[in-house]
């Protein structure tokens, strides 16, 4: 009995001392664990890192044997995202057609188109528009051509008004005004001759009268008339005198003054208008400027409405495969969203990533490599890739490049990334797997 039990587990105990002395040597080799389940991402949240998840450590990559295993995900090599980006254009987007998604498209082919009725209204309100500016501007054009005629008569009348106030001014300071007077006080010294004639034939009837005894009805019928024509010249006299002095006191000082101010008027007058016009010629010019840019962006926003109506009709530009939603370090952002706005009727949100065209030029690898580990990666380095959800493929590539932009991690560690190209592709990987890349690092 003894001899049987210590039969038996003699060979089972050589066997764990065989294992456990050959472990070094041969490695360790965890089974590939599943593909995980895709979770929904929420709008607006970015996606996080396929190494963020798993955080791996050194220890965790590297084997005994010294093999530097990095962890990564498939991505296309040339992809091309569609959206939605009208430059002017503010309606609603709503679908008319889309390509579904996984299809097989051809470069020209359309992927999806909106309904151009709304833009068609704006497109239609932006002619009208542009109508009315270059109206405007026709308007304003002539008009600045009116105003400098305007502007050249009036300068021209009030430079001729003001050497016509200077020239009055000038004959009345040096002639009217001595003139006046002169007249005046000549009227005067007449009346003065003409009274004294009066009262010199007034006493001579009355001398005449008393000296021949000619007292008779007719007598003094012409002696009392001679003597009111006299009492009514002295009154004319005292009348024609006060008008002289008026003349001289009041009249002329006052009409010197007139035509002083008048001609100071006019001169101020034309000066003004010799400083203004060169302004109102400056704002008719600023304004037929400012209509001249109304014209122009009119026009750029007709020409953008137009380039708009284009936009609503997006064709591919590779030949490829259809993805709802935008790729992103592994992940395929907004593909819910999209799945459930990408359908006849429905209105989509301009700017929005809305699917993407893979090229069928194929696939390449993108790693998180550590900084510990950067030295070890080498550009043209041979590796084995793995995808996590095909365990039994294997893949030779080469790495193509190295990206040495550093991001820290909760743990304070720091990691860049690595670019490999595969040497064959295979119809299984798609965008987005997680792969697992290994060499023999020195």
């Amino acid at each position: 009995m003894n001899m049987t039990k210590r039969s038996f587990f003699n060979p089972i105990m050589m066997s764990l001392i065989g294992v456990w002395v050959m472990a070094p040597t041969v490695g360790f080799v965890e089974p590939a664990p599943a593909a995980p389940p895709v979770t929904p991402q929420k709008p607006g949240v970015s996606p996080r890192h396929p190494d963020q998840e798993r955080g791996p450590t050194i220890n965790d990559l590297s084997s005994p044997l010294g093999t530097l295993t990095l962890e990564g995900f498939m991505e296309p090599i040339r992809m091309t995202e569609v959206k939605m980006k009208p430059k002017n254009y503010t309606g609603d987007l709503i679908v008319t057609h889309v390509v579904s998604a996984q299809a097989s498209v051809k470069t020209g082919e359309v992927l999806i188109a909106c309904d151009p009725a709304r833009l068609l209204i704006q497109l239609r309100q932006a002619e009208r528009e542009l109508d009315a500016a270059q109206a405007s501007f026709q308007h304003a054009n002539e008009e600045r051509g009116f105003q400098a005629q305007t502007d050249s008569l009036a300068l021209g009348k009030a430079e001729r008004e003001a050497r016509w106030s200077q020239q009055k001014l000038k004959h009345f300071q040096t002639v009217e005004h001595s003139l006046s007077a002169a007249e005046s006080a000549s009227g005067l010294r007449e009346a003065e001759d003409s009274l004294d004639n009066q009262k010199e034939e007034l006493d001579q009837l009355i001398a005449m009268y008393k000296s021949e005894e000619l007292a008779n009805p007719t007598a003094e019928i012409i002696v009392r008339r001679t003597r009111r024509g006299l009492e009514r010249s002295q009154t004319r006299y005292q009348y024609r005198l006060k008008r002289h002095d008026k003349l001289i006191t009041q009249d002329l000082p006052i009409q010197l003054q007139q035509l002083t101010g008048e001609a100071a008027q006019r001169a101020m007058e034309w000066e003004q208008l010799q400083r203004l016009q060169p302004l109102k010629h400056a704002s008719k010019t600023a304004e037929l400027l400012k209509v001249s840019g109304d014209v122009v962006r009119q026009k750029e926003k007709l020409k953008e409405l137009q380039a708009d109506l284009d936009t609503l009709t997006v064709k591919s530009s590779l030949d490829g495969a259809v993805y709802y939603g935008a790729y992103t370090k592994g992940r395929w952002e907004g593909r819910e969203d999209a799945v459930k706005t990408l359908k006849p009727g429905e209105k989509i949100t301009a700017g929005t990533p809305l699917l993407t065209v893979v090229s069928r030029e194929g696939l390449r690898v993108r790693t998180a490599v550590a900084e510990a580990d950067w030295s070890r990666v080498k550009t043209r380095m041979t590796m084995t890739v793995t995808p996590v959800a095909f365990p039994d493929i294997q893949i030779k590539g080469r790495v193509e490049e190295m990206i040495p932009i550093f991001t820290a991690r909760q743990d304070g560690s720091r990691w860049g990334e690595a670019v490999i190209v595969l040497d064959q592709s295979d119809d299984r990987l798609l965008p987005g797997f997680k792969v697992r890349a290994a060499v023999a690092a020195p």
